[in-house]
């Protein structure tokens, strides 16, 4: 029953936890980073406002800096808590997705698969941050708070020493060994308890990001194994990071074995909580068996059904086993991408249904221009509209995707050396092209930042990104807008 007996399927969940212990730590890194870089930056202006005593003519210009460090500190905290949290649930995916991928080899093609756990991976990114925590705040509304606190701690001791009368240099390096993680024993212990103010106040923000990068990985897992058929529920594991008995323990021995079925599985408890959930799966032989009769006759495996209907907007349904005659269209159109998928040039072939060609052009190495002429030959037709992309193959730029629209076309398709994309008109027809290029500039704008931070880990190559891009664009631009969209591996891609 449970996934981690397979001896392949527990390396994954393992390097999945190894994953989540390197984030954890470059995510803390750059934490305490953040604290020295505006520690620094507080103590420079500071030293600057006056060569001597500090009075209380300063202090509004004092507050002034605590103020804009407070920003710059808030702003850092939660990009670093978000990449953070991006790197907890891609890594809580890959088990799955890598699972999923052997389980359902011959019934799904892994591009297909990676683009399910794709779109799981950006709805758990969403949900986490949008999520309300139980002191009732959002990520960003807490990662505020934090930041305020250490602005309030400063304000507070910068007020004493005008008070005292203290330099502005040695206030200075007293500001800046005091933000600096680790290191607030500059003020001794009967100061600091008069003042209010506490020992270390990097250290909330570093249990605020240590606690959601977990949270992440957390419900990471679980969103991704309850998209995997034979799910049952999860084992809840306690950490080895666990040195005192808490309410963990008793989700570890719940049922007697730590079991919880999958739709009460309970949420990380308390801060600080490395815990974690192992999914308790069908027996993976069993599976594919049941997996491929379900292909040929849905009614022999219900479940299995009533799963897909879940997931059937992020993976098609497999085509049986019997073999189905092409239609004409389908045959000529896969006649005409093989020709032009390794031209160094731009091919347009326009159908119509029956798969008879109403018109072909060629044009430059990115683009292929048409005369009025030409447009009113498909405008309004229920025609299919082909061409290649060189190069890379990348999926369809936005005037590939206008040109569809504006010319009411059946479906628009670009072909690569590796991929075949295809985005249909919807039953509606499709939506107005102003909302449309409002979700694909939001879409455009997702993915660049995105890819880029993950360039930045190391976790993608810059080729890859460029490549990925523009099917990641229209992935979540389709997943918006209810668009049939889809990325095929190309008949003889690799040939």
């Amino acid at each position: 029953m449970n996934a981690a007996k397979n001896k392949e399927f527990a390396e994954y969940m393992k390097r999945a936890r190894k994953r989540l212990d390197e984030g954890e730590i470059a995510t803390a890194t750059e934490v305490k980073k953040i604290y020295r870089r505006v520690a620094k930056q507080i103590a420079d202006e500071i030293s600057k406002a006056t060569p001597g005593t500090l009075r209380y003519a300063h202090l509004e210009q004092m507050h002034k800096i605590l103020n804009e460090a407070a920003r710059q500190l808030n702003d850092d905290l939660l990009k670093a808590i978000n990449k953070g949290i991006y790197i907890a649930v891609k890594a809580s995916t890959d088990a799955a997705q890598q699972t999923f991928i052997g389980l359902t080899k011959g019934v799904w093609n892994e591009p297909e698969v990676k683009w399910m756990f794709a779109t799981i991976n950006e709805r758990a990114v969403m949900a986490l941050l949008a999520r309300t925590g139980r002191d009732g705040l959002k990520l960003s509304d807490r990662v505020w708070r934090t930041s305020q606190r250490a602005r309030n701690a400063l304000k507070v001791i910068i007020e004493d020493g005008v008070t005292r009368g203290l330099d502005a240099r040695k206030m200075a390096r007293q500001v800046q060994k005091y933000l600096q993680p680790g290191v607030w024993t500059v003020l001794k212990e009967e100061t600091r308890k008069r003042l209010g103010v506490p020992k270390d106040v990097s250290m909330e923000a570093m249990r605020l990001a240590v606690t959601e990068m977990h949270h992440a990985f957390h419900e990471g897992t679980r969103m991704a194994w309850n998209s995997v058929p034979g799910v049952q529920g999860y084992y809840w594991r306690l950490s080895n990071w666990h040195p005192i008995t808490d309410i963990c323990d008793d989700y570890a021995s719940h049922n007697g074995d730590g079991f919880w079925p999958k739709d009460q599985v309970p949420i990380k408890p308390h801060p600080w909580c490395r815990c974690y959930i192992i999914p308790a799966v069908e027996e993976a032989d069993r599976f594919v068996e049941r997996l491929r009769e379900w292909v040929h006759k849905p009614e022999l495996h219900p479940d299995i059904e009533e799963w897909y209907n879940e997931v059937k907007t992020l993976i098609p349904r497999p085509v049986s086993y019997a073999v189905i005659p092409e239609s004409p269209l389908i045959r000529v159109l896969r006649q005409k991408e093989e020709e032009i998928a390794y031209l160094p040039y731009e091919r347009a072939y326009v159908f119509d249904q029956d798969g008879n060609i109403v018109f072909s052009k060629d044009g430059e190495r990115s683009q292929v221009s048409f005369t009025p002429d030409e447009v009113s030959l498909i405008k309004g037709k229920n025609l299919i509209f082909t061409h290649n992309h060189p190069a890379l193959g990348v999926s369809f730029s936005w005037a590939d995707v206008n040109f569809a629209v504006r010319t009411d076309l059946a479906e628009m398709r670009a072909v690569g050396k590796e991929y075949v994309h295809s985005i249909k008109r919807p039953a509606a027809g499709w939506p107005d092209i102003n909302v449309l290029y409002a979700h694909y500039r939001l879409a455009n704008e997702e993915v660049e930042t995105e890819f880029w931070n993950r360039i930045n880990a190391g976790e993608m190559t810059m080729d890859e990104a460029e490549k990925e891009h523009w099917h990641e664009v229209w992935t979540r631009v389709a997943r918006r807008l209810n668009l049939l969209y889809k990325r095929e591996v190309r008949k003889g891609a690799g040939n």
